[in-house]
């Protein structure tokens, strides 16, 4: 047995350590730091993980040519991709159908598509992305059973999305008046982001506290993020962005 003599300057050591980076943790909270993470259109990442998942194995199939299986697949992704964010799988399914000399079957799928993205309901938080969306899908229908160049491996397409990241985030300037309030709050920002990651166009969304959201929105318009891919494609995309307003306390 240890003796108590043992044990208390352990105990002492382990306290004042807690202690410290509790501290540090407390500091981090620096006054309008926008340090929440990006909420991407219509689905989390952890949502979109089982989709993306199902979807990358019937691409594979696809690429093996193992086209009743990929077939499969696709169906399986379809009926969990309620939100239609992987849509190229129908492109996909109709190829393997047009190269098993079942055209009809791929015609009967692009309407399938056509059909499930029209009565998506309307989502102004993603305009740009349904308007993409809804463009291809008719495009690809009408040029089949030619497969879209944008969905060739040659062309750089890869199976699945590069979302985009932050790499400079603008410190939102906190209001002197809020700070001698003691007001804290959140703005959510929409940002456009372009083919290169500039953003192009901010608008405000909601927010806790009216006083906070000029600043919000001027911040925003500074970021710079890495550019969002779609299936290898540089895209625009809209996001929320989340900036928070939270005073240091000593």
């Amino acid at each position: 047995m240890y003796s108590n003599k043992f044990y208390l300057p352990h105990i002492a050591v382990f306290i004042i350590l807690c202690f410290i980076v509790s501290s540090c943790l407390f500091q981090r909270a620096n006054r309008g730091q926008a340090n929440s993470p990006l909420l991407l259109p219509e689905q989390s990442e952890e949502d979109r993980a089982p989709i993306d998942t199902v979807f990358k194995a019937a691409y594979r199939a696809f690429e093996q040519k193992e086209y009743i299986r990929a077939i499969e697949l696709f169906k399986q992704h379809n009926k969990l991709d309620t939100a239609l964010m992987n849509y190229e799988s129908y492109a996909f399914m109709a190829e393997c159908y047009h190269r098993m000399n079942q055209q009809e079957q791929g015609e009967r799928v692009y309407k399938e598509a056509l059909q499930k993205n029209s009565q998506r309901p309307k989502d102004m938080n993603t305009i740009y992305f349904s308007t993409l969306r809804s463009e291809e899908l008719a495009s690809w229908k009408s040029n089949y059973p030619s497969f879209p160049e944008v969905l060739k491996k040659e062309n750089g397409f890869l199976p699945y999305d590069e979302w985009p990241v932050a790499v400079y985030e603008k410190t939102p300037v906190y209001p002197d008046s809020a700070i001698r309030k003691g007001m804290e709050g959140d703005v959510f920002v929409k940002a456009l982001i372009d083919e290169y990651g500039t953003v192009v166009s901010v608008s405000f969304l909601r927010s806790t506290e009216k006083i906070f959201e000029v600043p919000a929105l001027n911040a925003v318009e500074q970021w710079i993020f890495s550019p969002f891919k779609k299936k290898g494609i540089p895209t625009k995309i809209e996001i929320t962005v989340p900036v928070k307003f939270r005073i240091s306390r000593p």
